[in-house]
């Protein structure tokens, strides 16, 4: 294999020699498309390689932003940033504004990401001042069309998906003509549409953006675009309710996510499949897909951590330089650097934090709404006059209750499920003998059955389903949302404002309030949707 990748790297210092910028292009266009998805370190080394053996400065600028764009694949945003500047300095050796230009769009799209936005608009600005010395050539439309692109995604991370569909409209305008890379970049607009329709609801033109991507994309080297592209039609086919063929693109995305190293690809398919298997309630799956995408979420945090840990460095170092005699100063760059650090790493916790909780509060809803049909299947073979199996008394059972017949256990039960299908556990003053009067039993029968049937005691027996009798008015009665939080207590039968969110949150791991918000969110989807 070494052999093997010296005799390439020799072959590359043959071509650059001789200045082949024809030959470079190939070489450049196949890494990054295709060698990086299937050997990243070995793309790596050859952008090195290309830059190396390049003389001209033109040369030398793509090698870097080959790099860079490798980098910023991986998620190292302080690498990837450090070659596109060095790609800056760079080009000023040379007249070329289609490539300074680039290199600036590139810079522009990486401090978005990493939220530092007045940054991200001096180098669009400076993009676009640039390429209007270009002149009416194909070579501005290329740049304005590239253009247009990044302001499409600075919509999108805002959530403006009408906005980003007009800019990325004017990006196919001005890209129709450039015959380079052409096929490339229509099929990253229509995969742009097919994103912006995704979230607007238009799922079947949506659909039409993303066949149309996958159409362009098919003669050219599978890369990261076309996981995007298989991603996509997967969430637009669940969103239409079709799973089976929604789990089919899924596959082919999670091929390309599990051998890629492009992290932001691999979150977005990972946070895919959870969805697809938390509807179809695979608990297996749901918990596999969610330990990957922390993994490649975390790497992401690392990435973006190194990135501002860094630059808080540089600019320590610069203001130690710059007030060597100014112990005061030092001390509040140290108190703000590790300022920033704590909060970097609260961020980072509050963030995977919150996206438990997100996954949580799917699984309640998901759970409540099998519970209902559960139920709902329960009445209509009662009502047809078949009864549902009896519980399964395992010998442990059986043991534990030695004086209480089958029929007996069979009349607690039904006489439990009555009592959950009352309001009578709302009640201030339910007891444990209160309940054995009702079920016409006594308080040591009832307590084994419960402790048993239910897996808890007495206390928490009620607490759940006071706590469940709540989830489901506000799941069904969008005016408990309204309610606060003390009102929704008394409603549930709670002594106190305090004690109703402690057992909330005991029994669903959410607070009250933050479910409620989850809840109004998800209800304002839905709306959206009909």
């Amino acid at each position: 294999m070494k052999k093997l990748f010296s005799l390439i790297i020799f072959f590359l210092f043959l071509i650059l020699q001789s200045q082949d910028k024809e030959k470079f292009d190939k070489i450049y266009v196949k890494t990054y498309l295709e060698t990086s998805q299937k050997d990243f370190n070995k793309a790596l080394k050859i952008a090195d390689s290309l830059f190396i053996n390049s003389a001209d400065p033109l040369l030398k600028t793509r090698s870097l932003m080959l790099s860079a764009s490798l980098y910023q694949q991986k998620g190292d945003y302080k690498k990837a940033v450090d070659f596109a500047l060095l790609a800056e300095k760079t080009i000023t050796e040379t007249d070329d504004i289609s490539w300074k230009v680039r290199v600036y769009g590139f810079l522009a799209s990486q401090y978005r990401i990493l939220k530092l936005y007045d940054l991200s608009k001096k180098y669009i600005d400076e993009a676009m001042t640039s390429s209007k010395k270009l002149g009416d050539s194909l070579a501005r439309k290329q740049v304005g069309g590239l253009m247009m692109q990044e302001k499409a995604y600075f919509e999108i991370q805002n959530k403006n998906f009408k906005k980003a569909v007009l800019h990325v409209k004017s990006s196919q305008e001005l890209l129709k003509n450039v015959k380079k890379n052409h096929d490339f970049f229509t099929a990253n607009n229509e995969q742009l549409l097919g994103l912006c329709f995704y979230h607007l609801k238009d799922y079947k033109t949506s659909l039409q953006h993303y066949n149309e991507a996958e159409r362009q994309l098919k003669n050219l080297p599978e890369s990261f675009l076309i996981g995007l592209v298989y991603n996509g039609i997967a969430n637009t086919y669940m969103d239409m309710g079709n799973f089976k063929d929604a789990e089919r693109e899924l596959q082919k995305a999670r091929v390309i996510a599990d051998k890629t190293q492009y992290l932001n690809l691999k979150t977005e398919i990972y946070d895919t499949a959870q969805r697809l298997y938390l509807a179809k309630m695979d608990l297996d799956k749901i918990k596999e897909y969610k330990s990957k995408h922390d993994r490649a979420q975390d790497q992401l945090d690392i990435g973006t951590s190194q990135f501002y840990n860094a630059s808080l460095k540089d600019a320590e170092t610069k203001s130690t330089v710059a007030n060597n005699n100014s112990s005061t100063k030092n001390l509040v760059i140290i108190f703000v650097i590790i300022l920033l650090a704590v909060f970097c790493i609260y961020f980072m916790y509050y963030k995977k934090a919150e996206k438990r909780t997100y996954v949580r509060f799917k699984a309640i809803i998901a759970e409540l709404n099998k519970r209902r049909t559960l139920e709902s299947e329960s009445d209509n073979l009662k009502d047809s006059g078949v009864e549902s199996a009896p519980p399964h008394r395992t010998a442990e059972n059986v043991e534990d209750l030695p004086m209480m017949t089958s029929g007996t256990e069979e009349k607690l039960l039904d006489y439990l499920e009555k009592f959950e299908k009352s309001d009578q556990y709302l009640k201030n003053d339910i007891s444990l003998p209160g309940l054995a009067a009702y079920c016409k039993t006594n308080t040591k029968y009832l307590s084994r059955i419960i402790n048993i049937h239910k897996g808890m005691d007495f206390n928490n027996y009620i607490n759940k389903l006071r706590i469940q009798y709540i989830i489901e008015k506000l799941n069904n009665e969008p005016e408990y949302m309204k309610y606060k939080i003390a009102t929704l207590a008394e409603e549930a039968g709670f002594s106190s404002q305090n004690k109703f969110a402690t057992i909330f949150k005991k029994v669903t791991s959410i607070s009250p309030s933050v479910f409620i918000k989850y809840l109004q969110d998800q209800k304002n989807i839905d709306q959206q949707n009909h």
